[in-house]
């Protein structure tokens, strides 16, 4: 199942999907990860940070933010 990071709490990571919002400790989360990233989780229990998905997100949301603010950004 795929989850995005929605914020920080302290050490802790909030982590939303459709269905689901978990809290998972920062230090059993990949290196480096910050709110917006999408994740996935392993089937050994692990995270995956799903770069190519994360990236296209971000320019799709910079996208509507240029056209929502007119050009603007």
């Amino acid at each position: 199942m795929r989850y995005s990071i929605d914020r920080f709490e302290g050490e802790t990571a909030v982590l939303v999907s459709e269905q689901d919002e978990l809290h998972i400790p920062l230090h059993a989360l990949p290196e480096g990860v910050r709110p917006g990233d999408l994740l996935e989780r392993l089937d050994a229990g692990g995270w995956q940070r799903l770069a190519a998905e994360t990236l296209d997100r971000r320019k799709a949301l910079a996208e509507r933010r240029k056209r929502l603010l007119g050009g603007t950004s």
